[in-house]
């Protein structure tokens, strides 16, 4: 019998994965916000950047806005909810998660796993990085709108060995079910290294955000770019100061990519198109979450590395000013205050390095 899967907070990445699921013929139920119920009524489009394109037929009651139509303990629970939502989430993930369901949590940031973890301690949970984000062109589409292979974490012990061959036996063949064109997948044995990695690139989510702008036109910006860059640069000092080699996510090194964005904007523009390919309206969760007047990830991805900062004695003034200024605009959109479109100085108006 094949595998019971929940895609459990479908969103743009969950309802993108649940595509994928549907596609490899897994049985799927997808749990969500009721924004999302509009999406799947028929079929869903899957699409991205290199124009790759096709349709899933969905089958009846694919996806819910109720838990309690959701009776079963699921085979695999993939968590594609936001970081700020876990914590909150815990009760309804009680009535899905049985003994035996293997929990893959896919957010972004740091450390947020300890919170599923300690609510599931008996169950395997296991990260899974999506190193780029989807878009929603119009209703039922869901495009990758940049490039980057998904990483699973391999399973490199165990208490229980049985369990453990069992376990990774079974993401296997999930990860091979999975990998095509639109869903790209590797396996990575150290995870907390490649997720230090993913937030050096997520530094510039809260920049996008701040500026009000696709990610393209902002990263043609020299002003915002040497932000981005000057946040990376003290990333990676403190990365090294805690002992960790970053991997490389784009086809340049974790400790180049600064470098690259300090390049005058007529040769960075050729040189990050062989990075990484980015539809040009793509703009990050960060601005999704400021023009909603959400709470962002600011804590989980830019938080993280002012934590690891503040341990390692290292200092990160200009990753602390765009904290500073992007918690400010989250506090005024929960208020009700308007959009804001900040300039580089009111983003950090320290002397940045040319």
């Amino acid at each position: 019998m094949a595998q019971q899967h929940l895609v459990f907070g479908t969103g743009l990445i969950g309802s993108y994965l649940c595509a994928h699921l549907l596609r490899a013929n897994y049985p799927t139920r997808a749990f969500g916000r009721p924004s999302f119920a509009e999406h799947f009524t028929d079929n869903l489009t899957i699409s991205d950047y290199a124009d790759n394109s096709w349709q899933v037929s969905l089958p009846d009651n694919t996806f819910t806005t109720d838990i309690s139509l959701l009776e079963q303990a699921y085979d695999i629970v993939w968590l594609t909810l936001k970081c700020t939502s876990l914590e909150a989430a815990i009760p309804d993930l009680k009535q899905v998660v049985g003994p035996n369901t293997l929990i893959l949590a896919c957010q972004n940031g740091v450390g947020s796993q300890h919170i599923i973890e300690s609510a599931f301690p008996d169950n395997k949970v296991l990260r899974v990085m999506f190193p780029f984000n989807v878009v929603s062109p119009q209703l039922g589409e869901f495009k990758r709108s940049s490039s980057g292979s998904i990483a699973f974490e391999k399973i490199t012990h165990t208490k229980n060995t049985k369990s453990g061959l069992k376990e990774s036996l079974v993401l296997g063949q999930i990860v091979q079910a999975l990998h095509c064109a639109t869903f790209p997948v590797v396996m990575h044995k150290d995870m907390e290294a490649l997720l230090w990695a993913k937030v050096q690139l997520n530094l510039t989510n809260s920049v996008n955000a701040l500026s009000n702008l696709p990610l393209k036109t902002m990263l043609l910006d020299s002003g915002y770019r040497k932000i981005v860059a000057g946040m990376m640069q003290e990333h990676v000092k403190v990365c090294r100061a805690a002992g960790f080699s970053l991997p490389k996510i784009t086809t340049v090194p974790a400790a180049m990519v600064p470098y690259v964005l300090r390049l005058p904007t007529r040769i960075f523009s050729k040189v990050a198109k062989s990075m990484v390919e980015i539809d040009p309206e793509a703009r990050l969760s960060m601005w999704w979450d400021l023009e909603y007047g959400r709470t962002t990830e600011i804590d989980f991805i830019n938080g993280s590395t002012l934590r690891l900062a503040k341990q390692q004695g290292v200092a990160v003034p200009i990753n602390t000013a765009v904290y500073q200024c992007l918690k400010k605009a989250e506090q005024g959109r929960l208020a009700g205050q308007p959009r804001v479109q900040y300039a580089p100085d009111d983003i950090c108006p320290l002397k940045l390095n040319t």
